[in-house]
């Protein structure tokens, strides 16, 4: 689902589409809400599976996955955008115990790692700076 950014933010964010891949549907509802009040447009899947085929058929310009996920796992998704597109900046969200370490994540091309629970702060500042926008 799309979820539109406020109408007065600066064009640059509203061109920008995020893509918050959890199966926590409420904390991705929250994070979603908080980027678009930042003027974000905002795309949310449930799992690596759906989350890999809105990337094939929407413009998507930053992806925020959690790493445990049924359906796809936040590793897979991982290594299915980078063959796709190896440019498309992918944040692993990561909570407690998780079979991957951040050195292993960042060889599989992730941009970055977020310990959850993440503030939606930490998330806007990162995409600020990944597009030079602050």
């Amino acid at each position: 689902m799309i979820r539109e950014g406020i109408e007065f933010m600066s064009s640059e964010k509203q061109n920008l589409t995020i893509m918050i891949v959890d199966d926590e549907i409420d904390l991705a509802e929250i994070i979603a809400e908080d980027l678009e009040d930042h003027g974000y447009k905002v795309v949310i899947a449930t799992s690596g599976d759906e989350g890999m085929t809105i990337v094939k058929n929407e413009k998507i310009d930053f992806i925020l996955s959690d790493i445990k996920m049924p359906n796809g796992t936040g590793k897979e998704l991982l290594v299915n955008v980078r063959n796709y597109n190896s440019e498309l900046p992918v944040v692993v969200l990561m909570s407690g115990y998780s079979e991957l370490t951040e050195s292993e994540l960042t060889d599989l091309g992730a941009s970055a790692l977020m310990a959850k629970p993440v503030s939606s702060q930490q998330i806007v500042e990162f995409i600020e700076k990944t597009f030079n926008l602050g």
